[in-house]
């Protein structure tokens, strides 16, 4: 085993598991609860609004 690896000479690649690790599920929310994800997703550049309401 080397001491050291150089991480950006390796190549990535997708995770052939993950749609079968996906799996829909359902949360009752308030609407208070949604307007503050919708306020916080608005401020922020980080949450796209398809992440939470698909």
């Amino acid at each position: 085993m080397k001491k050291e690896y150089d991480l950006s000479k390796l190549k990535g690649r997708k995770n052939p598991y993950a749609k079968r690790l996906r799996k829909e599920v359902r949360i009752r929310l308030e609407n208070e609860t949604i307007e503050y994800f919708n306020i916080v997703q608005k401020k922020s550049d980080f949450f796209k609004k398809s992440d939470f309401f698909a």
